[in-house]
């Protein structure tokens, strides 16, 4: 029983390691970056394209 809990608390920590460590620095970037593309009106074009986006995903931008 211990071997499992030692276990379910190892991979506990590995993934919040995980995530802050390599998935927080990625959204932040990814924020920075499409505020900056937002900021420019690139996103608004992107999303009046026709081919670019399709099905709900157009839906959701015009919204």
């Amino acid at each position: 029983m211990d071997a499992l809990v030692t276990m379910m608390l190892d991979a506990g920590k590995s993934g919040l390691n995980m995530a802050l460590y390599i998935l927080l620095p990625i959204m932040v970037i990814m924020l920075a970056f499409m505020r900056l593309l937002d900021a420019k009106g690139l996103l608004t074009w992107v999303c009046h394209q026709p081919i670019r986006c399709c099905g709900r995903g157009n839906f959701c931008c015009r919204r």
